[in-house]
């Protein structure tokens, strides 16, 4: 969804994708930086090297989106309720190598163990 700001953008294919890589905000970086922040992009491409991913774009882990989780809805618990969930999840649920597991490509079967 556009926000109306002005960026400046790289679209390029990795693995059959359309990947967007973010150089930066206009006016903040100048039209020379962007080409040349182009320029070394497209030779990291060209040795075949990946650009690093947008922040929006990386998946977060499953530990990290529920801290976050924990965060945003632990303004509205109590101190003990807040402790009991954190205690919870990392007890139950972390101790099961899914600290490292991506939310979208868990499966029910590696939730429930």
């Amino acid at each position: 969804m556009p926000t109306g700001s002005k960026v400046w953008r790289i679209k390029y294919r990795e693995e059959g994708k359309d990947r967007p890589h973010t150089i930066g905000h206009y006016p903040d970086v100048s039209l020379r930086d962007a080409r040349l922040a182009l320029l070394n992009a497209m030779a990291l491409l060209e040795s075949d090297e990946r650009l690093e991913p947008d922040a929006k774009t990386q998946n977060p882990t499953f530990s990290a989106t529920a801290f976050e989780w924990i965060e945003c809805q632990g303004r509205r618990w109590s101190e003990a309720h807040k402790t009991t969930v954190t205690t919870r999840l990392q007890n139950l649920v972390f101790l099961h190598d899914m600290e490292g597991a991506v939310p979208k490509a868990l499966k029910p079967c590696q939730i429930y163990r």
